[in-house]
């Protein structure tokens, strides 16, 4: 896949309404991961909005996404560590 094609992927990646939160972060670290090889990895700001975004549009994470979009400094890492608990 190009560049284009994986960032494109990344940024359209949401929650599937039977799949487990940490299956879905498994999801964009992979994504992500492929971009590095491809030359060009995922800025810390995509793959934040990638995990932000795509669990908003579930139920069960939509307040945690609303909560954790008005954090100032919050990293992916940090992000995936809330949306586990």
């Amino acid at each position: 896949m190009s560049r284009l094609q994986l960032k494109t992927q990344l940024l359209t990646e949401r929650l599937k309404p039977s799949e487990k939160v940490n299956e879905f972060i498994r999801r964009i670290v992979r994504i992500s991961e492929q971009m590095k090889l491809s030359g060009k990895a995922a800025d810390e700001e995509d793959l934040l909005l990638c995990l932000l975004r795509g669990i908003s549009t579930n139920p069960d994470y939509e307040m945690i996404s609303v909560v954790l979009k008005n954090q100032d400094g919050l990293t992916f890492a940090k992000a995936c560590q809330r949306v586990l608990v």
